[in-house]
């Protein structure tokens, strides 16, 4: 409530602000948010550096990026194949 220019002194007892949780748990969260950041980035660098066995990781990256690739020509040269189905049974 309004303090109305009085004195803090002449403010009932139950109308005066109490330190709030909200703001104790807001700064709280920002804290650990900030926290989990850093230690993300302090452990980042060590999961990115290359090890002998990434020759196997790669290997099969590469597999499913050629499976992904052949899967979209399918499906593009089948769209192909409909539309040109679909367009001769329109003709007389």
């Amino acid at each position: 409530m309004r303090n109305s220019g009085r004195p803090a002194s002449t403010v009932p007892a139950s109308q005066r602000r109490t330190p709030d949780a909200r703001g104790t748990v807001l700064f709280a969260g920002f804290g650990l948010t900030i926290v989990l950041w850093l230690a993300a980035a302090w452990t980042w660098p060590s999961g990115i550096s290359r090890q002998p066995g990434d020759r196997r990781d790669d290997d099969r990256f590469l597999a499913s990026e050629q499976a992904l690739a052949d899967l979209r020509v399918s499906v593009l040269l089948g769209a192909i194949d409909w539309r040109d189905a679909l367009l001769r049974e329109r003709r007389p």
